[in-house]
């Protein structure tokens, strides 16, 4: 059964097959069984009218036996040659001793069962030999043989089962035109559905008409309609989340992607289309060799690999030559598993520092031109945050009489004069929320400090 479902046909010619087997089948038995019923109704028939003749000729012959007429035997027995039904005949004697014979036997010996039996137990015979006492008045005085022609018989079963065949062959000949005809129309409906499935997987465009019956086509019918109106809407419903998502993704400042195992492009957005060195119309399938020099897209894929290796969220610091300079970002990368968790892809969000670090050098330069003028400069400088002092300069320090090292870090107390420490913090705080204050006056200098000059102008 599973290799005649597994074999290439359509279903009408499998129902055709299967009808035309069984019905032969069937036809076959009823072959047999009527060549049976007719042999059995001729053999029984045949050996009725050998049993009638074989009296006959017995009942004949005897009264010649009786009185030993020769010639009477032998005319007798050339009569019975004569007979189209009769290939052989002997009178013999109780001794076995032959006293008139005609034909030639095509047996040895007669048979000892009746006609039926025999050819069910042969087969098929061509002759029938039997042996038939010969008696008057109850006294046998010899045995008769006859043997009988009986191929009329198996001709007539040959008839019987050419006939047969023949009305078999035909019988399946029109059974099987008169399956495809109906089957064909039946199987229509299911043939229009199965094309408009095929159309629909193919191109999701139906042309050929869905059959709509009250069978089990109809049914099947209603079911894929239902089918195709559920994967529309699931359709739907994705594009529309994947819609949603890329926008969001399109959207962001940072460069996303995904790449596969390959290191072919999965997914991007609008961030890296923009920042590609040369045009690409679709990077989807596309590799970073596509796309960058082969050493940056080496250092890439490398990259990649070692997020996949290790399977955990790597953070990573990239330079990739983009608009025509050389940018750095800093790229958060992470795998992606199916539901094996298996990880078949890695993601990266790659943030663009290239701006934050160019500000980060402007500021430390600005910073050190500062901090050189300061060291140079003629006054002394002092720089409080918080009521401790971040930054002075060289020339502070000497007319502290200290070191740089002393003062950074220190409060005011390290500075100012015990008896007018207040009254200055009070000023500064004022400065700082945009009071008026003088912008510079004196003080006097902190008590430790062994020199002449006496008092601190600030500014």
């Amino acid at each position: 059964m599973r290799l005649f479902n597994n074999l290439q046909l359509s279903l009408t010619t499998k129902l055709i097959v299967v009808s035309v087997v069984v019905e032969a089948v069937l036809l076959a038995y009823l072959i047999w069984n009527d060549t049976n019923l007719t042999q059995t109704r001729l053999l029984t028939q045949k050996q009725q009218e050998i049993s009638e003749l074989a009296t006959f000729i017995s009942a004949t012959i005897a009264p010649a036996l009786s009185r030993n007429d020769m010639q009477e035997l032998f005319n007798a027995v050339k009569h019975i040659g004569k007979s189209p039904t009769i290939g052989f005949a002997a009178i013999k004697t109780l001794n076995d001793q032959t006293i008139a014979q005609t034909g030639v036997s095509q047996q040895a010996k007669p048979v000892n069962q009746n006609l039926l039996n025999y050819i069910k137990f042969i087969g098929r015979a061509d002759t029938y030999q039997i042996v038939t006492p010969l008696k008057v008045d109850q006294t046998v005085l010899g045995q008769l043989y006859l043997e009988f022609k009986i191929d009329d018989v198996e001709n007539v079963l040959a008839d019987t089962r050419k006939r047969g065949i023949k009305n078999a062959f035909a019988i399946i000949v029109v059974t099987a035109i008169v399956l495809y005809v109906l089957l064909s129309a039946l199987t229509k409906n299911l043939k229009n559905l199965t094309a408009a499935m095929t159309e629909y997987i193919d191109n999701k465009n139906i042309t050929t008409p869905i059959p709509h019956s009250n069978d089990e086509v109809g049914k099947l019918s209603t079911t894929f309609e239902n089918l195709m109106t559920a994967i529309r809407d699931s359709e739907e419903s994705l594009k529309e989340s994947q819609d949603f998502l890329q926008t969001i993704l399109d959207h962001s400042p940072a460069v996303i992607y995904a790449k596969d195992k390959d290191g072919k492009y999965l997914l991007a957005n609008q961030q890296l289309k923009r920042l590609l060195p040369k045009a690409v119309d679709n990077i989807l399938g596309k590799t970073d060799f596509d796309l960058f020099p082969p050493e940056v897209a080496s250092r890439l894929q490398e990259n990649d690999k070692k997020v996949l290796d290790n399977k955990t969220i790597q953070l990573l610091e990239e330079v990739v030559p983009l608009e025509g300079e050389f940018k750095n970002y800093i790229s958060t990368k992470f795998c992606l598993f199916d539901k094996n968790h298996q990880a078949y892809a890695v993601c990266g969000i790659s943030t663009d520092i290239t701006e934050r670090i160019k500000n980060e050098k402007k500021i430390k330069d600005s910073e050190e031109n500062l901090r050189s003028l300061a060291n140079n400069a003629t006054d002394g400088i002092l720089v409080n945050k918080k009521g401790k002092h971040v930054f002075t300069n060289q020339r502070m320090a000497e007319i502290l009489n200290t070191t740089v090292d002393d003062i950074i870090g220190s409060t005011q107390d390290f500075v100012l004069h015990p008896s007018e420490k207040d009254n200055v913090v009070q000023r500064f705080k004022r400065r700082l929320i945009g009071q008026n204050e003088p912008i510079q006056y004196e003080t006097k200098r902190c008590s430790w400090i062994k020199k002449p000059v006496s008092r601190f102008q600030w500014s």
